[in-house]
């Protein structure tokens, strides 16, 4: 089982996205992307029904959005939201790997073997997948 915060897991999954692997490892990670892609839709999910729940909406009962921004009634209710919306982005989401058993070892063995330059935040997901899959 793999725990990651709700808020790492686009990250996460862009930086295993960019690797250049070999096959065998490659199909690993792909399989690994799969499951991120369940839990990044069910975030996007429960996003959407959070700005259902506090945005301001049109004659349809669709949320208004201008210029990407979610429209509010009042303060409030952005503070709702925004509450809401934190403590959803710093949950934690459970990874089950049992389906595929050889995937944590191979992902770790790709991390380990990993010769490239990081910056910036691509340094911290590196890290933060080290730490996930244990790679010292």
């Amino acid at each position: 089982m793999i725990e990651i915060k709700n808020s790492d897991l686009v990250k996460t999954r862009s930086f295993l996205y960019g690797l250049k692997l070999k096959p065998k490892l490659s199909r690993h990670r792909t399989k690994f992307i799969r499951l991120l892609d369940n839990k990044i839709e069910d975030l996007t999910n429960a996003s959407n029904e959070l700005i259902q729940q506090f945005a301001k909406k049109d004659n349809q009962g669709n949320p208004i959005v201008k210029d990407n921004l979610v429209e509010f009634d009042d303060i409030n209710k952005r503070i709702q939201f925004e509450k809401e919306d934190r403590i959803l982005f710093n949950e934690i989401s459970k990874i089950d790997l049992s389906e595929y058993p050889l995937v944590k070892d191979a992902l770790k063995q790709s991390l380990n073997e990993l010769d490239i330059v990081l910056e910036k935040e691509e340094a911290e997901t590196y890290e933060l997948l080290c730490n996930l899959f244990d790679v010292d």
